[in-house]
C-alpha cells in the first residue's frame, strides 16, 4: 500500500463546532466533520519543512486538529504532549530531511492530507492534487506548475503573487531562458536572490551544486517547453520552481 508508512494509525474524529468554550469565538456555530491519522514515521521529531505556524499552550492533539483544520492552508500536524505545542503544515511530510529530535512528539494527517502534496506515492495515480505527479516517491507539483497551498492546488500562475517557498525538479533545467547568473554562491543564497529579485519576477532557478551556479529565470518549463534538458552531461543542475503565495 502507498501509505505502509502509517506504522501506527491513530484516527482523531469529530464534528468541528465553533463555539466559545473550544476556540473563544463568538456565537456563530460551524460544523464540519474530520479525521485526521497519525503517522509513526515521523514520531518525536520536529519538522521545519512548510510550516505554517506554531501554537503554544495547546491542550491536546484534538485541539491541534481543530487548529490544522480552522487553517485552511493546513494538511498535517504535529502535537508534542511535553511542551504543549502545535505546529501546522501545508503539505504532507513523507520522508523528511533536517529534522531534529523533539521527544514525545507525534505526526497526524487529516484526510485532506492523503495523497497530497509532499505525501509518499508508487505511481502518478497515488497524487490526487491536478497537474501533481509522483516523483522520486513523492507527489510534487509537475514541472512548470506552482505549488498553491491557500487553493490546495497546483497552478500555472499565481495570480496573487510568489511565496519564498520552492519546489524542486532535479536534474533537469532550462536552455538560454536565464534572465540573470551568479556565481560562487550556495543554494541558500540562490534561493534567496530569487526571492529578492526586483527587477522582475523571478519564477524559477537553476542552481548547479559543483559549479555554484545560480541562474535566475521569469519563465518555467509551460512557458518554454521546447527548452526543457534533463541533465545527462552535468549531473549537478537542479530546478526549482516558485510556489504561490
Amino acid at each position: 500500500m502507498v501509505h505502509s508508512l502509517v506504522l501506527q494509525t491513530v484516527f482523531i474524529s469529530y464534528c468541528y463546532i465553533l463555539i466559545q468554550i473550544l476556540l473563544c469565538g463568538n456565537n456563530a456555530s460551524e460544523i464540519r466533520s474530520e479525521s485526521s491519522s497519525r503517522r509513526g514515521n515521523l514520531s518525536n521529531l520536529l519538522v521545519k519543512d512548510r510550516l505554517l505556524e506554531t501554537r503554544h499552550g495547546v491542550e491536546s492533539a484534538i485541539y491541534c486538529s481543530i487548529l490544522c483544520l480552522d487553517s485552511n492552508p493546513c494538511v498535517s500536524f504535529f502535537y508534542s504532549p511535553l511542551s504543549s505545542e502545535c505546529r501546522l503544515h501545508s503539505i504532507t511530510l513523507g520522508k523528511v530531511s533536517g529534522a531534529v529530535t523533539d521527544i514525545g512528539s507525534q505526526y497526524f494527517v487529516s484526510q485532506r492530507g492523503i495523497g497530497y502534496i509532499g505525501d509518499t506515492c508508487r505511481n502518478h495515480s497515488d497524487c490526487v492534487t491536478g497537474n501533481s505527479e509522483c516523483r522520486s516517491g513523492h507527489c510534487w507539483c509537475g514541472a512548470g506548475y506552482s505549488f498553491n497551498p491557500r487553493l490546495k492546488s497546483c497552478d500555472a500562475n499565481c495570480s496573487l503573487g510568489y511565496s519564498d517557498q520552492y519546489m524542486l525538479y532535479s536534474r533537469h533545467f532550462l536552455h538560454q531562458n536565464n534572465r540573470v547568473e551568479h556565481v560562487n554562491v550556495t543554494l541558500d543564497q540562490c534561493r534567496e536572490l530569487c526571492t529578492s529579485e526586483a527587477a522582475f519576477t523571478c519564477k524559477t532557478f537553476e542552481y548547479g551544486y559543483l559549479s555554484e551556479k545560480c541562474s535566475l529565470q521569469e519563465v518555467t518549463y509551460l512557458d518554454v517547453p521546447g527548452s526543457w534538458y534533463e541533465d545527462k552531461y552535468y549531473f549537478e543542475f537542479d530546478y526549482y520552481q516558485r510556489d504561490c503565495l
